[in-house]
């Protein structure tokens, strides 16, 4: 018997948010179906309206033949429960135009249903996508109204969330549709059955807390095969991680790419000793000129207070450093806040939940994580500043960020936040690592700037004067 598989994943929409993993998941299904040689596929494309989608499901599928024996239907993108049911939501989806515009789930079945396949499989990737077509007996006057009434012999329907949850994606896979591949990579017997994805969605979803919990609706034996993992579906699973692929134990080269890797870390204790010499030079250092030491005092400041500066939930210093943790090895922890995903042009209902990195911690307890230069107006009625030296650390490296904090007067005794610059930073390799260097070229740079750009200089006095003290360090 012949079986076909239609799939469909949708990553941009015209009148809602994009959801860019749902093309990676149509990929990655589709990989894994044409591997096992078992299916004939049917790739719709991302931006397809709702007439294309259902000729071209049409034209696939052969009506009235008596040898189909599975049609399974993949879909992955925005999803929508109302009183019609479930809908898949298409790159031209109008929530003002819900019916027209989406692929219903019942017309989607309406489609399938001409041909009468022998098993009918969906596998839904969305927002609100578990359907119960076996209703609850006071809805239909005490008797179980079952799937084969809607004209189907054996089904499998594989939701990712009940029909009031959200799903939720990575940043390169929707959280489902990876846990399915995950199943199948860790079921050690060569035949798959439906009944292990489900089992193994189960377990991974219940442990997460049940954010998410996947639902299946079924009427089968329970024994129907996915497939068979032949050669092709092992070599698939094994191009999933090409880290592991090419390792050759025995080339030199990859022996001598850990060494020199291994040459350029170090232990805290080396580490400290570097951040010593820096901390000796910031609390030895001293305004030299006359005009600056005439009104403030320089004071270095180890313990750092976060009211002074919340330099940890900084918007822009938080998302580079989440967009860099995992390729750089950083000694952080990123903590996250869930946002409901929406455009403000449509209905809130096409939505999804995104994690957004808020704040971070370094990990690295046993060094400092900021030093600080206090520059202390001895008049009330100046500002004071305060320049952060922000430190993130990797086996090899660290970085140092700086900026300029202001803070304004705002009653006779007490200020408040003022503005302070953007972040600059600074890379330094542990192996090439010099204080001398780090003295003359980076703590005067910085200072030199954050002074500039914060205009510690209060306006009113001689641009000559400004000019003159904006020179010091040159």
């Amino acid at each position: 018997m012949s079986n076909y598989a239609i799939i469909l994943g949708v990553d941009k929409y015209k009148y809602a948010s994009a959801l860019p993993s749902c093309e990676n998941d149509a990929n990655l299904m589709e990989g894994l179906l044409t591997a096992t040689g078992k299916y004939k596929v049917l790739r719709i494309a991302n931006n397809a309206a709702k007439h294309q989608i259902q000729e071209e499901i049409s034209s696939f599928l052969p009506i009235d033949s008596t040898d189909i024996g599975e049609v399974l239907f993949y879909f992955s993108g925005h999803g929508k429960q109302d009183e019609q049911g479930m809908h898949y939501a298409l790159y031209d989806t109008d929530v003002s135009k819900i019916n027209s515009t989406s692929l219903n789930n019942s017309e989607l079945d309406d489609i399938i249903r001409k041909c009468a396949p022998k098993l009918y499989v969906k596998i839904i990737d969305a927002c609100q996508s578990g359907v119960a077509y076996i209703k609850g007996i006071d809805e239909i006057d005490g008797d179980f109204k079952c799937i084969e009434a809607k004209g189907f012999e054996n089904c499998i329907f594989i939701y990712s969330s009940l029909k009031s949850q959200s799903s939720y994606a990575e940043d390169l896979y929707s959280k489902f549709t990876k846990a399915i591949i995950d199943a199948v990579e860790s079921i050690s017997a060569p035949a798959v059955k439906f009944t292990d994805i489900q089992n193994y969605l189960s377990d991974i979803f219940n442990s997460a807390g049940g954010i998410q919990t996947p639902y299946f609706s079924t009427q089968c034996d329970g024994t129907e095969l996915f497939f068979e993992k032949n050669s092709n579906v092992l070599a698939y699973l094994q191009s999933l991680h090409p880290e592991t692929s090419d390792i050759n134990d025995n080339s030199q080269s990859n022996i001598d790419a850990v060494k020199a890797y291994l040459g350029k870390c170090r232990d805290d204790g080396d580490v400290k000793s570097m951040l010593e010499k820096i901390q000796d030079a910031l609390n030895n250092w001293k305004l030299e000129h006359s005009f600056l030491n005439e009104f403030y005092e320089c004071e270095c400041k180890t313990n750092f207070p976060y009211e002074y500066h919340r330099y940890h939930e900084d918007t822009s210093l938080v998302k580079m450093l989440h967009g860099r943790m995992e390729k750089e090895n950083l000694f952080i922890e990123v903590e996250y806040t869930s946002v409901k995903k929406q455009n403000p042009l449509v209905e809130s209902l096409f939505s999804g939940y995104k994690d957004i990195p808020v704040s971070y911690q370094s990990v690295a307890n046993q060094l400092p994580s900021v030093f600080a230069i206090h520059f202390k107006a001895s008049d009330s009625n100046l500002p004071d500043y305060v320049v952060p030296f922000i430190f993130v650390y990797s086996p090899t490296f660290f970085y140092v960020f700086t900026c300029t904090k202001q803070f304004v007067r705002k009653g006779w005794k007490e200020y408040e936040n003022g503005r302070y610059t953007k972040y600059v930073y600074t890379k330094f390799e542990y192996d090439s690592f010099n204080e001398s260097d780090w003295y003359r070229y980076q703590i005067k740079r910085l200072y030199k700037n954050a002074i500039k750009h914060a205009h510690i200089i209060p306006s009113g006095i001689d641009i000559v004067s400004c000019m003159s003290i904006l020179n010091i360090f040159s």
